[in-house]
């Protein structure tokens, strides 16, 4: 019996702290799961993957490179789907599964200013699109599109709002220190970008 594990994922790069967090998780003998990141991407993801398994939990910070994320088996029902169900986005099975991938804060390549003008009124598109995607990803520097004073954040509140998934990738939010103005969507990691995309029956990416 082992009713309580630590999980130092200091160092470890993404995926690796949520998908060791999800095998920790599924140990039916644990009934506390103690894990230690480095960042606060590390922190949202691994809290999104505890709480899809139906366990509480709380984080104390320890410093700017510390924190400890404390689960705890059964405080929670708010979920019993498996792991797969609960961090890929799930498309209504009469039409194609479509996600949006947005690798840069520019659409195309060449003069960046007509990029970043020609990626912000394809953005604004989307919206009149019948029927919209279900899953928009932003990763390297195409989650600059999601933090506060993005010309497009209104109209991916409205995205969200109706029903479609805004996930921006962690490390990236990370590298570029704008973890803390995201303002619209969930943290994400390579874990559930990866089977997002997996699960897609088309992937679009201007």
């Amino acid at each position: 019996m082992k009713p309580e594990k630590t999980l130092d994922m200091r160092g470890r790069t993404c995926p690796e702290p949520v998908v060791e967090t999800g095998k920790a998780l599924s140990d039916n003998d644990i009934v506390k799961l103690i894990i230690i990141v480095d960042n606060d991407a590390a922190v949202e993801n691994v809290q999104r993957m505890v709480t899809s398994k139906g366990w509480s939990s709380t984080v104390e910070k320890k410093s700017d490179d510390e924190f400890i994320v404390k689960a705890l088996r059964g405080a929670s029902q708010l979920s019993t789907a498996s792991e797969d169900e609960c961090i890929v986005c799930q498309a209504p099975e009469s039409r194609p599964w479509v996600a949006i991938l947005i690798a840069s804060s520019c659409f195309g390549r060449g003069d960046d200013e007509l990029g970043r003008k020609l990626m912000g009124g394809f953005v604004k598109t989307i919206k009149q699109l019948d029927p919209v995607p279900e899953c928009i990803i932003f990763i390297n520097s195409g989650v600059k599109l999601v933090i506060q004073g993005s010309e497009v954040v209104d109209v991916l509140k409205e995205l969200s709002e109706s029903g479609v998934q805004i996930l921006a990738c962690g490390t990236c939010l990370e590298h570029f220190k704008i973890m803390d103005e995201i303002a619209v969507g969930n943290v994400s990691n390579m874990l559930e970008i990866a089977s997002t995309l997996v699960s897609a029956d088309r992937i679009v990416r201007p």
